[in-house]
């Protein structure tokens, strides 16, 4: 090797996989930054439009300051969630609007997947469950709540 020869042929095999490695990270960090564009893009819409009126003939109504409850194995630590409520809304025929009440909804968070180590806390979506025989579409709000471990010895009562 001589003092002006180069360390690597521009055209040899290593030279070429580096470019193309180099290409395809490029190509794959442009994917990744417009799913992330559009995300934030399709969150910002969303909550910045109000809420369509039903379709004729379905009538909606809103439920609010249902509790959220935390399912969770038995024997499982005591977790708080924020909010501690939620609002539902119903939407369908109006006399199967109508004949639901408060009691034959129930707000949850799925809490078997969670651990109760200290500080631990995880935003997780909150379930609706209706009566089955009340035909209508129940979504909550917020769709999703905090979820943590509740400390007794920090004052974080009931």
């Amino acid at each position: 090797m001589s003092p002006g020869e180069p360390l690597r042929e521009p055209g040899s095999v290593n030279t070429i996989s580096l470019k193309l490695l180099a290409l395809l990270l490029g190509i794959m960090a442009w994917y990744l930054i417009q799913d992330a564009i559009r995300v934030d893009t399709v969150r910002r819409q969303a909550a910045a439009e109000p809420r369509l009126d039903p379709p004729a003939g379905l009538a909606t109504r809103r439920l609010d300051r249902l509790p959220i409850h935390v399912l969770a194995p038995p024997g499982a630590r005591d977790w708080r969630v924020a909010p501690a409520t939620a609002s539902v809304w119903l939407e369908g025929h109006p006399a199967d609007v109508a004949r639901v009440d408060r009691s034959g909804v129930r707000l949850f968070v799925d809490g078997a997947l969670l651990t109760d180590s200290a500080g631990e806390s995880v935003m997780l979506p909150v379930r609706t469950h209706v009566t089955p025989d009340a035909r209508v579409k129940a979504q909550a709000e917020p769709m999703l709540v905090e979820v943590s471990v509740r400390h007794p010895e920090k004052g974080e009562g009931p």
